[in-house]
Formats: C-alpha cells, structure tokens, sequence
C-alpha cells in the first residue's frame, strides 16, 4: 500500500460523504 495522504485524504472524505448521505436519506431530512 502506497502512502498517499493526498488520496487517503479523499477516499475519506468520500466515505463521510456517503455516510452523511445516506443517513439524511434514512431519516428522510
């Protein structure tokens, strides 16, 4: 595994995104 901060940093940020997402999908807001 290469160490990327700069990836790492997104990959994150897409997971939070996604979990944002679908909780605001979950509770219908």
């Amino acid at each position: 595994m290469r160490h990327n901060p700069g990836a790492n940093e997104h990959a994150l940020f897409e997971a939070f995104s996604q979990s944002v997402l679908e909780n605001a999908i979950s509770t219908g807001a």
